[in-house]
């Protein structure tokens, strides 16, 4: 705004100095310097004039120009102004509009991206794939992802089992199976060595044991005399022990081990003496070995028996241990402990 009054003021400045210069002899000085001029002199000073008269009508138009692009360019900005003001006020009210959509369309995509979830898989080869299972095939794996050719460990009917995938076979090939053999997986270990350490003499009751060389799993009960089977599978069990008869003029001793599986006896060990005894020393071995089939949670053990008129017992002091107990998981049901 300054540098425009500035302007003008100059061009009005100039233009009364072009006045001045075109008329000053005949209009405002006529006495003064009348007498010192000569009329070639006088000539000259209006040929000035008129030149000068000329740019006062250019400096005019110059002027009005400037005044007129001043104005204009007020009013450019006022119209700008009033114009951003609305294009604000109409992108505010678009934001709040979209706002407003927003959140009805973001519901939407949640919708649809759990639709999609359901039927479409990202199927990247680093992404987790399940098959609601523990593997039971070489077509299980290949299912959860397996391309490379080898030895497998896959669940059978009872045990883990070994088995060789040619992926490179057809699933229904005959060479894209084979079937090595049975891996000894237990969940647990279950073994156990018992000893007697004193006489027993009574029967039709658990044998109790006094001590264990070995225990692990802890499913044998010394006291009671019962083993408690952990885990279902097949379990070995083995006993002997040595007898003593006294003397007795009967023509017939037996004694008898028998082991039991829940209350029904599964196995038994018989010794049987047809003379009289009539040597306090005679001593003799009974024995009884049994493989069984177990449910987890049944249970194990010994008992002795006798005939009519038969005396004995089983021979054992802290210092000789003759009857011994042991037992062992075999092969767990690895199925039933899953």
């Amino acid at each position: 705004m300054k540098n425009f009054f500035v302007a003008v003021f100059f061009v009005l400045t100039f233009v009364n100095s072009d006045q001045l210069l075109a008329d000053w002899n005949s209009q405002f000085y006529p006495d003064r310097f009348a007498h010192t001029l000569s009329s070639s002199k006088k000539q000259a000073n209006m040929d000035i004039g008129r030149i000068f008269f000329s740019k006062r009508n250019l400096f005019y138009r110059g002027l009005l120009s400037i005044i007129a692009d001043y104005w204009a360019r007020k009013l450019g900005k006022q119209q700008s102004s009033a114009l951003l003001s609305e294009t604000i006020i109409a992108v505010d009210n678009l934001k709040k509009e979209l706002k407003d959509y927003g959140a009805d369309t973001r519901a939407i995509i949640e919708v649809l991206d759990g639709k999609i979830d359901a039927f479409s898989c990202t199927c990247s080869a680093d992404d987790a794939t399940s098959i609601g299972k523990i593997p039971s095939s070489c077509q299980d794996l290949k299912a959860i992802g397996h391309t490379k050719s080898g030895l497998y460990s896959v669940l059978g009917s009872k045990q883990v089992e070994t088995v060789y995938c040619d992926f490179t076979e057809a699933t229904d090939g005959p060479g894209f199976q084979k079937w090595i053999g049975y891996q000894d997986v237990k969940s647990m270990p279950t073994y156990f060595y018992v000893q007697k350490t004193k006489r027993f003499s009574a029967k039709n009751t658990p044998i109790p044991f006094e001590r264990a060389i070995l225990n692990i799993g802890g499913a044998m009960n010394l006291e009671s005399g019962k083993f408690k089977a952990p885990v279902a599978g097949t379990y070995f069990f083995s006993f002997i022990g040595l007898v003593q008869y006294p003397i007795t003029s009967t023509v017939l001793n037996e004694l008898s081990v028998m082991l039991y599986q829940n209350g029904q006896v599964v196995g038994m060990g018989q010794l049987n003496e047809v003379d009289a005894v009539n040597n306090i020393y005679y001593l003799s071995p009974v024995t009884v070995q049994s493989t069984l089939m177990l449910k987890a949670g049944d249970e194990v053990w010994l008992e002795a028996s006798y005939g009519l008129f038969s005396v004995g017992y089983l021979f054992d002091s802290d210092g000789t241990r003759y009857t011994h107990f042991n037992g062992w998981l075999l092969e767990e049901d690895i199925v039933h402990s899953l």
